[in-house]
């Protein structure tokens, strides 16, 4: 697999692991524990991911058709801005702690607030792109299948992607 096939076939090979990636932080808001569950060996590369422009927008699509939109963010973000500590009371019914601020997270709340509306100075990221051009070939799928560094559906997806190439990739498969 060489030149623009075989870049197309890697970039749709990517893709799923990058859905995986969205479905799960949507789901958990957690990224390295989305970057794992989506079959990243680096809990880290999750926040690389991010700051691509179109796996960000993807992450709004999807925040968006789970309900969470600008209306429920901007609920949310009041309420943590107005955060109280619970009043606690002893078994006996006397008052231990009054219900009062909870600074520390209104602060938590209120720098994530002057963020959104551009109070700070703009962070600054340098954005390189390069072109790899990987050959994949049966035996090293075997070998990124072995190590646990792919996924069996992914395996499928290779074969799909070459056609009647993939031959030898069964029998491999078929062992484990």
């Amino acid at each position: 697999m060489s030149g623009k096939k075989g870049q197309k076939r890697l970039k749709q090979l990517s893709n799923i692991r990058e859905k995986k990636f969205i479905k799960s932080l949507v789901k958990t808001g957690e990224i390295g524990r989305s970057s794992v569950l989506a079959g990243f060996s680096d809990p880290t590369y999750g926040s690389k991911l991010i700051r691509n422009p179109r796996i960000a927008s993807e992450i709004v699509k999807a925040m968006e058709k789970a309900g969470i939109d600008d209306p429920y963010l901007m609920t949310k973000l009041k309420e943590g801005c107005e955060s109280v500590y619970p009043e606690k009371r002893a078994s006996n019914g006397n008052i231990t702690q009054k219900r009062e601020p909870d600074y520390f997270t209104r602060s938590i709340y209120l720098d994530k607030a002057l963020k959104i509306k551009g109070h700070y100075s703009p962070e600054r990221h340098e954005i390189l792109e390069k072109q790899i051009i990987i050959n994949i070939t049966p035996e090293l799928v075997q070998g990124l299948l072995d190590t646990n560094a792919i996924l069996p559906e992914e395996v499928q997806e290779i074969k799909q992607l070459e056609g009647n190439n993939g031959k030898e990739l069964d029998s491999e498969s078929n062992q484990e």
